[in-house]
């Protein structure tokens, strides 16, 4: 149970650092996006609904922050959710390099998405090479700040199961 609302916390956490406005000044180029790397490792290390009800929580706290189209970012962060249980059947994600290979195929996979919501609707104000560009250098600085946050938030969670 413990666990369970560590991830929640931990999710509140990352939308705010996302959300919070010394990053969405011209400071950084891009925002780091923890949510998508959180995805993945809830994808990794809980029990499928659990973790389906953290990725939800996630997206929800999103929509609720970002302004944009209501319910985008719950569908994308349960969809990436899925993606992640199905793949991991299939690659074993425990090295640190396909970590970060699988955290570009997430933005990647999060671009494409919202591109094709966006096309559907009649909204097509982007190219899909600009997204993707975007997306590839918005992931590596992701995947950087998750290098440093990634081992904060293991010993946290370690502290939290034996609590």
């Amino acid at each position: 149970m413990y666990n369970f609302f560590f991830f929640v916390g931990l999710g509140v956490f990352c939308v705010f650092i996302q959300s919070n406005l010394f990053f969405n000044s011209f400071v950084f180029p891009w925002k780091p996006d923890l949510s998508i790397p959180l995805t993945l490792y809830l994808g990794v290390s809980q029990r499928p609904v659990q973790g389906g009800v953290l990725a939800l929580w996630i997206g929800f706290l999103l929509d609720i922050f970002s302004g944009g189209v209501v319910g985008i970012f719950m569908f994308i962060r349960v969809a990436m959710f899925l993606f992640v249980r199905i793949v991991i059947k299939k690659v074993f994600l425990e090295n640190k390099i396909i970590f970060a290979a699988m955290v570009v195929v997430l933005f990647f996979f999060e671009a494409f998405l919202v591109f094709f919501i966006f096309k559907f609707m009649g909204n097509n104000f982007f190219g899909l090479k600009k997204l993707f560009q975007s997306s590839f250098l918005q992931a590596v600085f992701t995947f950087f700040v998750w290098c440093f946050a990634f081992p904060v938030f293991s010993k946290l969670e370690n502290v939290v199961k034996n609590f």
